[in-house]
């Protein structure tokens, strides 16, 4: 379940403006909900409450508890919610950035529905790639988080899923189990890249691509991945093409 609260004292815009995160999310999933409230403190008065949210929606310029107050009450006792202000006055920002959001629009901007429906899609983006596991490992009921594996390698009947290593930073453990590649592109999704026939990469971790392969990069450790033959320039414009999806 994806949950987006909009704090909006401005009943009008509110009503657009839940109308837009609406249309936007079904295209994304059915599996949503979008609350509004209509000042700082109705928001708060949930309490424990507000930690079902993925995604706050603040208005700056509210009358009594503004956005900047409320994002202020809110980390107190929540740094997990993305918070996004939204608001006619620039003069806001500056202390806004002290609460650590996602982004800051201006609602009178004409690039407001599309900059907005791009924060929302990296958030949503996040959250399904956190809740992404990996289970059904030899030798354990354990389970891996993907955005944890650093690689994949495909060899003897099995697939072999790389992990940093709790010991030390250049250390990677071994999780594998029976399978196919075809088999885990499901669930790894657009986070990572088949390189070659017996690995995928996961984009997170790739620091450099040249003649000679894919570098990933772990703690002080670091590996070279060749490229399948002629694949160089696909290789590059799909992790060109993520890194632009990467947003403050």
């Amino acid at each position: 379940m994806f949950r987006v609260a909009i704090c909006d004292d401005n009943n009008d815009f509110i009503e657009y403006e839940k109308d837009l995160v609406c249309r936007f999310l079904s295209e994304l999933t059915n599996n949503y909900i979008c609350d509004t409230f209509d000042s700082g403190e109705a928001f708060l008065s949930l309490d424990k409450g507000i930690d079902k949210y993925d995604m706050v929606i603040l208005d700056c310029k509210m009358a009594n508890l503004d956005g900047v107050r409320t994002a202020e009450e809110i980390r107190k006792y929540n740094e997990r919610i993305k918070i996004l202000f939204s608001t006619d006055y620039y003069e806001f920002s500056r202390s806004a950035c002290d609460f650590e959001p996602i982004g800051y629009l201006l609602k009178s901007s004409p690039d407001f529905e599309e900059l907005l429906c791009r924060k929302i899609r990296m958030v949503y983006r996040k959250k399904a790639d956190d809740d992404r596991f990996l289970t059904g490992f030899s030798g354990g009921s354990h389970r891996v988080n993907v955005r944890d594996v650093v690689y994949i390698n495909s060899y003897d009947h099995y697939l072999h899923f790389y992990t940093l290593s709790d010991q030390g930073s250049n250390e990677l453990i071994d999780h594998k189990k029976r399978a196919r590649m075809d088999d885990v592109v499901a669930i790894v999704g657009d986070l990572f890249i088949r390189v070659n026939y017996s690995y995928m990469v996961n984009m997170m971790y790739i620091t450099a691509i040249d003649s000679k392969g894919v570098t990933v990069s772990f703690g002080t450790g670091r590996l070279c991945i060749p490229i399948r033959r002629g694949e160089r320039t696909l290789v590059e414009e799909r992790f060109n093409k993520h890194l632009g999806a990467i947003e403050w």
